[in-house]
């Protein structure tokens, strides 16, 4: 038996590289950026600014007067510039914050201290607690209302804010694409497509699961060829752009996009981050100077893009303080339970320790390992992955993405669709 190859690219990269989702976004296309900015950051931070609240003040008006707005909140910079941005345009009394994880990490803490800070309502969706719903058939029925294959256990959480709003009078607004203002760029502009590929492999690794087909390599699931010149626009932010947020990051994060605004894909945005000098993405001077220009009120709370610690204190020493935080966490963990230790930078639920201690999880965990295990997909037993994680851990994504692999083959059994698995 062997797995196909959209079944080795999600346990590879976590989600499905669907050639039919993959690609550059349109206006980039029609209308490559052959020309960067010269402008110096000042400049720069004054006509991002001013072109972010243009795309917030047609969109709002865009929208019924007595729309509530809902801002997924989280410890970084992108939904944090995104909410002071629309306070400027969006009376407080109509704006509501919510996080979602586990508590003591940065993305369920800081957004709490951000809101009271600005005086929006926030709301904390603790995903450990008893009150949030896991169990198999609720995540295959969220299963369902998916197009490609993702990992569940991330595309679920993301859709929690979206089932407790009223879709009439709401309106959810994202910071997706954040991944233009910097992000994983390479050190050095490729000057090859493979050298770009091999990268973005590297970054992109979800698993290196004994399970996959021995002649798997996954580079054949990246396009062949770039769609521009790495002279218009380097080879790695294609990839990020066409591949990783195409298939992983926006279907993901969106979970219904008629519910959905998000600013960071308008056209003139994206237009705007491609022309940046590389430098100034790469290094992260230009968005972190939007950052302060912009969150005039927020911008001495922590945040996860320095380590725990506002963005003002020196790198280094932040860096040592969050070390430290997250292996005091990690030494509880392992001494108690570790879900309720994660490290501060967990995000959603520390699910490699959920499996092993929740009743919840493991109970998913038992039943659609035991499913997929029926299926004969695998030249090796999956039950023993399950075993060896229960055992001594360390398989948690691996576990998450084998669950999400049978959820997906239920739905389309249920739908009687060609399959995607060739036995």
């Amino acid at each position: 038996m062997r797995t196909s190859h959209v079944v080795d690219d999600f346990l590879f990269y976590g989600c499905e590289i669907d050639p039919e989702v993959v690609g550059l976004p349109e206006t980039l296309l029609a209308n490559p950026p052959r020309e960067s900015y010269r402008d110096d950051v000042p400049e720069l931070t004054s006509r991002a600014t001013d072109l972010l609240h243009t795309i917030l003040a047609e969109r709002v008006a865009a929208l019924p007067r007595e729309t509530q707005h809902i801002i997924p909140l989280s410890s970084g910079l992108d939904s944090r510039i995104l909410l002071e941005a629309l306070l400027e345009h969006v009376a407080t009394e109509n704006i509501t914050t919510v996080s979602y994880g586990s508590p003591g990490t940065w993305d369920f803490e800081i957004p709490r201290a951000i809101a009271n800070e600005v005086g929006v309502d926030h709301q904390q969706i603790d995903l450990t607690s008893q009150q949030t719903e896991w169990s198999l058939s609720t995540l295959e029925t969220h299963t369902t209302t998916l197009d490609t294959y993702q990992n569940i256990f991330e595309s679920y959480p993301n859709s929690l804010p979206a089932e407790r709003m009223d879709a009439e009078r709401s309106v959810i607004w994202s910071g997706f694409y954040g991944a233009l203002t910097g992000g994983k760029l390479m050190s050095n502009r490729p000057t090859s497509w493979n050298a770009a590929q091999q990268y973005f492999v590297d970054w992109n690794k979800s698993t290196d699961s004994p399970l996959l087909s021995h002649e798997y390599t996954p580079e054949t699931a990246l396009p062949s060829e770039p769609w521009l010149p790495a002279d218009v626009l380097g080879y790695d932010l294609q990839l990020n752009l066409g591949v990783r947020q195409r298939c992983n990051t926006g279907p993901g994060v969106i979970c219904d996009p008629e519910l959905y605004e998000a600013p960071y894909t308008d056209d003139r945005w994206v237009q705007f981050w491609c022309r940046v000098p590389r430098k100034y993405r790469q290094n992260r001077s230009l968005i972190e100077s939007v950052f302060y220009h912009i969150c005039q009120r927020t911008h001495t709370y922590p945040s996860d893009s320095n380590y725990g610690a506002p963005l003002s204190r020196n790198s280094y020493f932040a860096f040592a303080c969050g070390a430290f935080n997250v292996l005091y966490a990690r030494a509880k963990a392992a001494l108690f339970d570790g879900i309720h230790y994660p490290d501060p930078h967990e995000n959603y639920v520390n699910y490699g320790a959920a499996f092993r201690s929740d009743g919840r999880f493991r109970k998913i965990g038992q039943e659609a390992i035991s499913s997929l295990e029926d299926r004969n997909l695998f030249e090796q037993d999956v039950s023993d992955r399950w075993k060896t994680h229960l055992r001594k851990g360390g398989l948690g994504k691996e576990i998450q993405l084998l669950i999400s692999l049978e959820l997906f083959l239920r739905v389309e059994d249920e739908n009687q669709k060609p399959p995607k698995v060739r036995v």
